[in-house]
């Protein structure tokens, strides 16, 4: 009989105390959860039947011999826990954002009353954290101008480093460095923190060497860049991207254009001359030679070459003006008596 009757009261003492909230998972086993480095994790407790106001609620990291942390209070725990009764006070969870392998072990949901009657739910947490899937060294040639790809990663993909440098050897930080401004990207997304590699654009010889991916500031991986050759195979053009990253090579192609363009000018200039001035081609006899040779434009002045002659008074010049346009070759006499003229060829440019 007063075995009953205290059982009964035990009841409605419990159900009053807790202020009309029934503790779920009390029944269960264990609850085990993995998560991992990086990530948040909901620790879950909450009221079956909630009817009143949430009652006075305790959560706690559990260590072996020491006493246990309250996560609200701890500063291991400071901006990291939210606990989500405050919005909805039945629901006696607990969000633990930006884990790491410290937040590993056993956390312990408490219920309490005014007389210290308590209702508790245990769940252990497991913390999967980030170590190189590989620390091998690897060699990479490229040419300048490519992009390369310096791999890096944890071997688990959804784990996030407590801390993540890429470094040139002896101590460059690629991330912070104005020699690698927009041209580092990183790979480590929301979706993929594990993914620890990183892609640098626009690769110059000053960009060989040894370069190291660190985490955690104790695993590393080296990976070494060999930049060598050119940008571009036989016959492709190079991208406008790749001149304004290589002035020297923009300047190089400038100068070729202008050397070109100087040499086909030239080369025109000759063979128009070549087809408009006669060919004269003296005959045998050397003292025949002609007094002078005029190559007249249309609205221009008269050009005058004279030409040397022996000085023999018995030969007698003549004069040879050559028309552009549609105008034949003229030839006048300056004096009359008999006179040999050279062969006369003239050309006009196609």
């Amino acid at each position: 009989m007063w075995i009953s009757v205290f059982l009964i009261s035990s009841i409605l003492h419990i159900t009053a105390g807790n202020e009309g909230c029934t503790l779920s998972g009390t029944n269960h086993p264990l609850q085990e959860i993995t998560a991992f480095t990086g990530q948040s994790v909901l620790l879950p407790c909450s009221c079956t039947v909630r009817q009143f106001d949430t009652p006075r609620l305790t959560w706690t990291k559990l260590t072996l011999g020491q006493e246990p942390v309250i996560l609200t209070q701890s500063d291991l725990y400071i901006d990291r826990v939210e606990l989500l009764n405050r919005k909805h006070p039945g629901n006696l969870s607990v969000l633990l954002s930006h884990l790491t392998q410290d937040d590993q072990g056993d956390y312990r949901c408490t219920l309490e009353d005014s007389d210290n009657w308590d209702i508790e739910r245990d769940i252990r947490l497991y913390v999967k954290g980030c170590s190189l899937s590989d620390s091998n060294q690897l060699e990479i040639v490229r040419s300048p101008g490519q992009s390369v790809l310096l791999p890096c990663s944890c071997n688990e993909l959804q784990a996030k480093p407590h801390k993540l440098t890429w470094t040139k050897l002896p101590a460059i930080p690629l991330t912070k460095c104005d020699l690698y401004r927009d041209r580092v990207a990183m790979f480590n997304t929301e979706s993929s923190p594990g993914n620890l590699s990183v892609l640098l654009s626009f690769i110059t010889k000053e960009d060989q060497g040894w370069y190291r991916c660190t985490i955690n500031n104790q695993d590393t991986r080296d990976i070494h860049i060999t930049v060598e050759g050119t940008v571009r195979t036989s016959g492709e053009a190079p991208s406008a991207s790749s001149l304004q990253n290589n002035p020297i090579q923009y300047v190089l192609m400038a100068v070729l254009v202008v050397i070109l363009i100087i040499a086909g000018m030239a080369l025109y200039i000759y063979k128009r001359n070549k087809s408009i001035y006669p060919q004269l081609q003296p005959l045998d006899d050397p003292n025949a030679m002609h007094a002078t040779v005029q190559h007249r434009n249309a609205n221009q002045e008269d050009t005058t070459t004279p030409l040397c002659a022996p000085d023999d008074t018995s030969v007698i010049y003549c004069t040879i003006v050559h028309m552009t346009g549609k105008g034949k070759t003229a030839v006048s006499l300056e004096n009359s008596g008999e006179i040999e003229y050279a062969s006369i060829k003239t050309g006009r440019s196609s």
